[in-house]
């Protein structure tokens, strides 16, 4: 014998309650566009040696003492970590 559930609008009500609170939650969180990361669109472009320009150099006192110069550096490679 099977059994047949019917269907009431109290239990048709509550699942549509749960499925838009489901929804709504879902929707609170944030995506990559407005996380403020900006990604880059997967593309490799390398710059012949003799069209590269010359960077400035960044200067600067560091925080526990001495200063920083970019082009005691010269010739490695430096990756600088910008926070604002």
């Amino acid at each position: 014998m099977s059994r047949h559930r019917i269907l009431t609008p109290r239990w048709a009500a509550g699942w549509a309650a749960t499925s838009a609170i489901v929804l709504l939650v879902t929707g609170c969180g944030r995506g990559s566009e407005s996380s403020g990361y900006v990604s880059g669109d997967s593309v490799i472009e390398q710059v012949a040696v003799a069209d590269r320009k010359t960077l400035p150099a960044i200067t600067g006192e560091l925080l526990g003492s001495g200063t920083y110069d970019s082009r005691d550096y010269a010739g490695r490679v430096v990756v600088y970590n910008v926070w604002g």
